[in-house]
């Protein structure tokens, strides 16, 4: 037996707050407006400065594994010479605002939405932080490799995690939300 909910949903009227469709809605206007906000401020000194803050903690990273490793502004380098700049793109903005998008779109408490976030956020940092290492790393020993891992594999990498981290994060919402 259909509920009043579903009934509503069949004939075309507005979907409930928890349905998919609405879910679906709200993801898409969150992304639309973090997208149109993000085109905006892209070259901001506030984005610089969160690359130049990735390379300071990848460099860090590196720097436990490997000596002679420098890093300025947005700048790695490895002796060799090898060299990778942070740039725009690097700093994995679109899994951060797709997971962020995710979240806020989804109907859980506000703590849950907290906690995901604050979990979440700093997860994908600390995978993109490897992913810059990495990259550096297969620059210096497998050049031929460098485009590969950089275009394909390591976005592939982000898309699963960041989809599977909000997954996870949603499920658990889902769980602490039930009476």
């Amino acid at each position: 037996m259909a509920s009043s909910n579903d009934a509503s949903v069949v004939r075309g009227a507005s979907a409930p707050r928890g349905s998919p469709i609405g879910f679906v809605v709200r993801l898409l206007l969150v992304l639309f407006c973090f997208y149109y906000a993000y085109t905006r401020v892209k070259h901001s000194q506030a984005f610089e400065a969160h690359r130049e803050i990735l390379a300071v903690v990848a460099a860090g990273l590196l720097r436990v594994f490997y000596r002679g490793v420098e890093q300025n502004g947005t700048m790695l380098s490895m002796p060799g010479p090898t060299s990778v700049d942070v740039g725009e793109g690097c700093d994995a903005i679109f899994p951060i605002l797709c997971f962020v998008g995710g979240v806020l779109a989804f109907s859980a408490p506000l703590r849950a939405k907290l906690l995901g976030l604050l979990v979440g956020l700093g997860l994908i940092e600390l995978l993109n932080v490897v992913r810059i290492a990495s990259l550096l790393v297969i620059l210096r020993h497998r050049p031929e490799w460098f485009h590969a891992a950089h275009t394909r594999v390591w976005e592939t990498v982000f898309v699963l995690f960041s989809v599977s981290l909000w997954g996870i994060w949603a499920l658990r919402a889902l769980r602490r939300d039930e009476p």
